[in-house]
């Protein structure tokens, strides 16, 4: 059993699960999606064999942790002409535009806690903003000209690339984000330990 979070789930093992059941066709794998604190709760309950999360862990103690990819925080924008020829954009100028964002409580949240502190400001001082508990509506909402959005750029890497949407590099912001493979090693099955190797092997991952 794997766990994700919404993002790493949809967006990268989505593609990855597949890549792996090709190179062996006979092994059983399910993908439970969760928010971070779920997911390791039920690692340290031994329901799932390990998981890939995209934010601070909480209660990770007795978890090996091995980053596997580094993603980045970047302000999403319609593609207009308004946004067009931006190279960048301050978290100010963010806040005087309509700013859509994941719920509080969400990973989004706990990622913008880190990344605003070279600002010293976290996820509460964002306002005023909407909040909505799915990316693919905040998507929409950004493509139809209905505001602005703060995200992973894997999770519009789809948009990114079909030119409905643009990513602006946020200023002065901590935007690194890696994202983490969480077991306990004591209890990996077999083919846990060959979706590890799996994982962490160079150029294997393939992100949707």
């Amino acid at each position: 059993m794997v766990g994700a979070t919404a993002t790493v789930g949809s967006h990268a093992l989505a593609c990855g699960i597949w890549t792996f059941k090709d190179k062996y066709p006979d092994l059983h794998i399910n993908l439970e999606i969760d928010n971070v604190g779920e997911i390791i709760e039920k690692l340290n309950a031994k329901a799932i064999d390990l998981a890939i999360v995209e934010c601070p862990l909480p209660m990770a103690k007795g978890l090996t942790i091995k980053p596997v990819f580094v993603d980045e925080l970047v302000a999403v924008v319609p593609n207009t002409p308004q946004w067009s020829e931006r190279n960048s954009v301050t978290i100010d100028a963010l806040m005087n535009e309509r700013l859509i964002l994941r719920e509080d409580g969400s990973e989004l949240q706990l990622i913008l806690d880190q990344a605003l502190k070279p600002l010293n400001m976290r996820f509460a001082d964002l306002k005023p903003r909407t909040t909505i508990s799915n990316n693919n509506a905040i998507k929409s909402a950004v493509e139809a000209g209905y505001g602005v959005t703060i995200c992973l750029r894997l999770i519009v890497k789809k948009e990114l690339r079909h030119g409905n949407l643009l990513a602006i590099p946020i200023e002065n912001l901590d935007n690194r984000v890696e994202y983490s493979l969480v077991y306990r090693d004591a209890d990996l099955t077999g083919i846990a330990k060959r979706f590890v190797r799996f994982i962490t092997a160079p150029g294997e991952l393939e992100l949707c």
